[in-house]
């Protein structure tokens, strides 16, 4: 249920991506990787000015999520990537 998901203790940060206008951090409970929600504009790898509002927003998603989950008769994955044995170990835990 993404309990603690996003908790700014579980944060590390990882690197910019390529051309240093966003950090990489990384959840080390979930395994997560934020992409784009860290701009290097107003963050640095030790100061996370913008890390209320991104968490705000993973809260909002979290709940539309979970609130669709049980409400929708059939639900659709897509995962882009992954070997075959991740994609069948995924499959049997879904």
């Amino acid at each position: 249920r993404c309990k603690d998901l996003f908790v700014y203790e579980h944060l590390t940060y990882i690197s910019s991506f390529g051309d240093g206008s966003t950090l990489r951090l990384r959840d080390k409970v979930y395994q997560i990787d934020s992409a784009h929600d860290f701009p290097s504009s107003i963050n640095t790898e030790t100061n996370w000015l913008s890390y209320n509002e991104v968490k705000e927003k993973y809260e909002r998603r979290t709940e539309r999520f979970l609130a669709s989950m049980e409400t929708s008769s059939c639900t659709l994955f897509i995962r882009m990537g992954g070997t075959y044995e991740e994609a069948k170990e995924l499959e049997h835990i879904l």
